[in-house]
């Protein structure tokens, strides 16, 4: 019987020592650190990679140097002036992040135009009242920029476009023999091309759309005829040949909205 009650109590002993050793591991793997995967990052937005279309609005002022020679008479002449005036349009463009913090791109705009104004202007054989205006702008240009956090900050130059039209209209002469010209009226009109370069300010203020204000200088050389009715084959006192340079400069605010995630 002593022999059943040593054997009983070694089980029992036996038993207690495996159980506080699993309550010991119980309580190590309480006290281990928990260990978890962490949730995939999602790539960080940038708001200037990619393409975008947007429209603008602003104001344009045309400083016009011009020499008129006199098909009459062989003289010529030298004036100037200025017209200004309304444009709006839109633009598309594509824009490259390099790292770290530059940008290149191009842009393409086109505006319609009311560039305009109506100068008297003289000459030794009477007067005219210069009817014009720039209808049509639009670049092709591109782009180089320094961007800092939602900023861009850019220069940028190419090839400028646009559409003139004058109407000039002769409202006195100096010789009485020419009175018949006074009230008629020659016009041309027709597409040039030139260049242009500037620069502005980009704010991404939401999630794929920014806003921005630029100003553009534009050069245009315009040669230009003007003929008067009269005797055939006879120039008039009024006939002209014009050669302009056309200094346009734009200041313009507009809206963006770029096309991704």
């Amino acid at each position: 019987m002593g022999g059943s009650v040593a054997k009983s109590l070694a089980i029992a002993g036996s038993l207690a020592v495996a159980g506080l050793g699993l309550a010991g591991a119980a309580r190590a793997a309480d006290l281990a650190p928990m260990y978890t995967k962490a949730p995939p990052v999602s790539a960080m937005f940038d708001p200037w990679t990619g393409f975008y279309a947007g429209v603008h609005l602003g104001w344009g002022w045309n400083d016009i140097d011009f020499s008129s020679y006199s098909i009459a008479t062989g003289t010529t002449n030298t004036d100037s002036f200025r017209r200004d005036g309304v444009l709006g349009g839109g633009q598309l463009g594509y824009n490259w992040k390099l790292y770290p913090n530059w940008l290149i791109g191009f842009e393409t705009d086109i505006s319609g135009a009311d560039i305009s104004g109506d100068p008297t202007i003289c000459s030794a054989t009477g007067c005219v009242v210069s009817d014009g205006r720039a209808d049509v702008f639009g670049t092709v240009r591109g782009r180089l920029g320094f961007v800092q956090n939602n900023w861009l900050f850019y220069g940028t130059g190419g090839f400028a476009y646009g559409h003139f039209t004058t109407n000039r209209t002769i409202v006195s002469v100096t010789n009485p023999a020419f009175a018949v010209l006074v009230g008629q009226s020659s016009s041309t009109s027709g597409w040039d091309g030139g260049w242009t370069a500037g620069g502005g300010v980009e704010w991404s203020f939401a999630h794929n759309w920014s806003a921005k204000v630029e100003y553009l200088y534009a050069q245009f050389d315009l040669n230009r005829t003007y003929i008067y009715a009269g005797p055939a084959g006879t120039p008039t006192a009024g006939d002209r040949n014009i050669q302009s340079r056309e200094d346009i400069s734009i200041v313009r605010a507009g809206l963006n909205y770029r096309f991704g995630p």
